[in-house]
């Protein structure tokens, strides 16, 4: 029954986003919170029905494609370096394509699923950069996204309060996997509640957390409380998750969002920005106070600081060269490092690595990874070049700018140091749309400014009547 219900919603998601490719990403959204509690109730719980979105996100795709032409083309209009350095990193892919599909008689699957995993980014950045037609659109899919969120994170409250109403869906008994965290002296039991893993519960949590708060000071009246309640809820359930990498998130998107704004207004403190300091203390604090001051949770998070550090650069740097050494200056072929490559049943080289940079050094080589940093620094300068310009025209975007910004840094600082998210399909497309859509706010603004040129444009003196 549980199988039936994905596969009927994933169809008519599909069919929808057909006919309107912009309504796939909200069918995409409900999907992604109910894949996982339903799949708990299919025997067995597949791994392969994490693939079930995909088929939504190929409808919107299609939708895209048949809707506009020379795709390409509009994004290169405005971001010209980031499309070149893009089709560098695709021919730096070339070689390791060729590795993987040599190595053994179905190794082609493997480059077939590397190519699936950096596609569904590039595609998603396209869709994210083409969605947008006004702010009311950004608002309405982050609200989206913020409240389905909100819901699915109802299951780790069961768990953490023990409150078995809903069975084996909630928690990891199901999939007979137990996390535990093991740090010095305390020991913590990791929830997942509704979700398959704390890993992917803590993304989702601390995800909602940053962009409620976006849609908060961004928001106006009565309505940012509603969000900042939704941010509250989100931080609780993030604090029960036990993933350091996903908790420090959210103080660090705060922390990149002021020190754009800052950098892009060139003016001082005001009270938003003031605020904007207080109010996620005082959420934090308010969850600390729940879960108590000797929580073994709060404990692992601000107990031994050095460890994150020591984390950050064995997963980091010191990684990157162990993969270089094993696997040598090309790699050892795309798509056997990717996130979720374990899953196929074919034979391929042993991977152990964590973070996203070593995993790349040992799909791509050190080629690879050279044109894939130069394609994420391209893409953060022009979300940059994109934030000091919506502040220097004083745009309606401009703080929905600067923290879409701090989201995608945010981000990009915890795959450095683990990976293994992206092999959750809809996290990678998510992480995908919102940098498409942060730049798609040039694009807004560039068509807001073309409508005011052409209304303050003086009108000619009609012809005389002869």
């Amino acid at each position: 029954m549980a199988l039936f219900f994905l596969v009927i919603l994933s169809v008519v998601g599909a069919i929808s986003a057909l006919g309107n490719w912009r309504s796939g990403l909200i069918w995409m959204f409900v999907i992604a919170a109910v894949q996982d509690p339903l799949r708990k109730l299919v025997p067995g719980s597949p791994g392969s029905l994490l693939l079930i979105s995909n088929i939504v996100f190929l409808a919107t795709a299609i939708g895209l494609i048949s809707s506009r032409r020379n795709l390409w083309g509009g994004f290169q209009f405005f971001f010209p370096d980031v499309v070149k350095s893009l089709g560098w990193f695709v021919l730096a892919c070339v070689p390791a394509a060729f590795i993987s599909l040599f190595y053994g008689p179905e190794s082609w699957v493997f480059t077939v699923f590397g190519i699936f995993s950096y596609g569904i980014i590039l595609s998603s950045i396209l869709i994210g950069f083409y969605y947008l037609q006004s702010e009311k659109d950004l608002r309405r899919l982050l609200a989206a996204y913020c409240l389905v969120t909100a819901v699915a994170l109802g299951g780790t409250f069961f768990e953490y309060f023990r409150i078995d109403y809903f069975g084996d869906i909630v928690g990891t008994r199901n999939l007979h996997y137990d996390w535990i965290r093991y740090n010095g002296a305390h020991t913590i039991q990791l929830l997942s509640g509704f979700y398959r893993s704390p890993d992917v519960m803590g993304w989702h949590a601390s995800a909602a957390a940053m962009l409620s708060l976006l849609l908060a000071f961004s928001g106006k009246g009565t309505a940012r409380w509603n969000w900042l309640f939704v941010t509250l809820v989100a931080i609780s359930a993030l604090m029960v998750s036990g993933r350091r990498k996903m908790v420090y998130m959210v103080p660090f998107f705060v922390l990149m969002t002021l020190l754009l704004i800052l950098q892009n207004r060139r003016r001082g403190l005001d009270i938003q920005t003031l605020f904007l300091i207080l109010i996620p203390l005082a959420l934090v604090l308010t969850v600390k106070s729940w879960l108590g001051a000797d929580s073994d949770f709060i404990r692992y998070y601000v107990d031994n600081p050095d460890d994150v550090v020591v984390q950050a650069q064995r997963h980091g740097i010191d990684s990157v060269i162990g993969t270089f050494q094993q696997s040598g200056f090309w790699g050892l072929g795309l798509g056997f490092a990717s996130p979720g490559a374990h899953n196929i049943p074919f034979p391929a080289p042993r991977v152990w690595q964590e973070s996203g940079l070593s995993r790349v050094t040992a799909e791509l080589g050190i080629p690879g990874l050279f044109m894939l940093t130069v394609f994420v620094v391209k893409l953060i300068q022009a979300c940059l070049f994109t934030s000091s310009r919506l502040y220097l025209f004083v745009t309606p975007y401009d703080f929905y700018s600067v923290s879409l910004l701090a989201f995608l840094v945010s981000n990009f600082a915890s795959l450095s140091i683990s990976g293994q998210i992206l092999s959750d399909p809809f996290i990678a497309s998510f992480i995908g749309l919102m940098i498409g859509m942060q730049l798609s706010l040039a694009r807004l603004a560039h068509s807001m400014h073309a409508r005011n040129q052409q209304q303050t444009q003086p009108i000619s003196a009609a012809q005389p009547v002869t």
